[in-house]
């Protein structure tokens, strides 16, 4: 896959986080968005008190991915998951992306 396994399509919320609960923490996917045009990344997180979580990615143009409330603008959703396995998706900085849970 061009997308490294980790696009999962139109899924719900709900069946995002069944599919990672029992994930290793950082584990993730992507899917198109329900409630709005684009994409959300959802990753299981190694707090226990929320142990999935979700952001949504805008594109503020064609060919640019950013997380929203986030500065850095990225060239494709690729580059966007790699920097994040370095950097957290969150203000917390445990919340690294690992590796994606492949779809079927």
């Amino acid at each position: 896959d061009a997308d490294g396994g980790w696009f999962h399509g139109p899924i719900s919320r709900e069946e995002a986080e069944a599919k990672l609960k029992y994930q290793p923490a950082g584990c993730f996917l992507v899917r198109s968005g329900r409630s709005h045009n684009g994409f959300t990344i959802s990753w299981r997180s190694p707090r226990s008190t929320k142990p999935v979580k979700h952001v949504i990615v805008d594109q503020p143009r064609p060919g640019a991915f950013q997380l929203r409330h986030a500065r850095i603008v990225h060239a494709s959703m690729d580059d966007l998951i790699h920097h994040h396995k370095k950097e957290p998706v969150t203000d917390v900085p445990s919340d690294v992306l690992g590796s994606s849970l492949r779809s079927n």
